[in-house]
């Protein structure tokens, strides 16, 4: 079973009902949005400040 049915499989045991997947991607528009949400303090505490961290 691959993990993301693993994951299908365990989220509908601790009752979420819907669920997806997408890819992850830095795109220049993207990382303008997030450096922009710093600057205005829309980040939330659990957030990564460093954008380009790997």
């Amino acid at each position: 079973m691959s993990i993301k049915n693993q994951i299908i499989e365990f989220a509908k045991t601790i009752g979420i009902e819907y669920i997806g997947f997408c890819r992850a991607e830095f795109t220049d528009n993207f990382v303008k949005r997030l450096q922009y949400s710093y600057l205005k303090n829309y980040n939330c505490e659990f957030q990564e400040s460093d954008i380009k961290k790997e």
